[in-house]
């Protein structure tokens, strides 16, 4: 019964001290423990850099089993090869005239979509920004365009002499029974006139 009361202030005494210790500890902290803590922040900062680059490389890993168009597989490298396609055309654009029209069309839209290829890595963010059309459907239509461009070159609809009279032609497919059933209806359009001037 005596020995309660003594026991009870030992235990009241040791944890003041433990507490003025840990203030002291709070309130001055040793050189080598701050810079421990340095270290530590530090690992802590390359350990979300390093998880940051796994994850950025499992995106660009992920690959879609199927384009759900027949006939138009899914190619893994479409990035890589879109950015060729696209540096090309904006290359084989120069050889039409500059104040031509398609070529600045052309151009300008080359070099937005060449910018969103090359600001994005994985696929899906690409495919976000040129919704609704999946990166191999910009494979083809980039395909396409390069080869028109040369035929844009030799035909030179931009330099068409004054009252020229241009057929308009309906581009369907004439031995088809449905044109045939439905020529009739298509109203007969005089040809359209030409004036530069």
């Amino acid at each position: 019964a005596v020995a309660f009361p003594f026991a009870r202030h030992h235990q009241q005494c040791n944890a003041a001290t433990h507490t003025k210790k840990k203030l002291n500890t709070t309130q001055h902290i040793p050189s080598g423990h701050s810079t421990s803590l340095k270290h530590k922040k530090k690992r802590e900062r390359e350990t979300k850099q390093t998880t940051k680059r796994m994850f950025a490389t499992a995106m660009r890993l992920m690959v879609k089993k199927t384009t759900g168009i027949t006939g138009l597989p899914v190619i893994p490298e479409g990035r890589k090869i879109l950015i060729a396609l696209y540096e090309k055309t904006l290359e084989d654009i120069k050889t039409i005239p500059e104040d031509v029209f398609y070529r600045t069309a052309v151009e300008t839209q080359t070099k937005k979509m060449l910018q969103v290829c090359r600001d994005h890595e994985d696929i899906e963010t690409i495919e976000l920004k040129f919704s609704p059309f999946q990166i191999e459907e910009m494979i083809v239509r980039a395909e396409d365009e390069l080869e028109l461009i040369p035929m844009m070159r030799e035909w030179k609809p931009w330099d068409v002499p004054p009252g020229t009279q241009i057929p308009i032609v309906y581009e369907d497919d004439e031995d088809s029974p449905i044109f045939k059933e439905l020529e009739h209806l298509i109203p007969a359009e005089p040809p359209v006139v030409v004036d530069n001037h």
